[in-house]
């Protein structure tokens, strides 16, 4: 990969594989990009902390109650 300053706001991403593919990104537009995936990221983090609360509840319930895991057996035929 190539990188090369465009101008006081760009960056010039030049990737060789097998064809030469050149991307042009302005430096505002990957600052802001930034701020929304990490805000994205921070939503889905808290919900995702929200719905292991809620099957932590559950567990605990099932504690509880007296309720275990159902053990399934395997028959082993030799």
């Amino acid at each position: 990969m190539k990188f090369i300053k465009v101008s006081d706001s760009e960056l010039k991403v030049i990737d060789v594989k097998t064809e030469s593919v050149e991307n042009v990104y302005n430096l505002n537009f990957l600052l802001e990009q930034k701020k929304t995936i990490t805000a994205q990221k921070i939503r889905e983090m808290a919900q995702r902390d929200k719905e292991l609360a809620e099957v932590d509840d559950l567990i605990a319930k099932c504690k509880e109650l007296g309720i275990v895991e159902k053990v399934e057996i395997k028959e082993i035929i030799k």
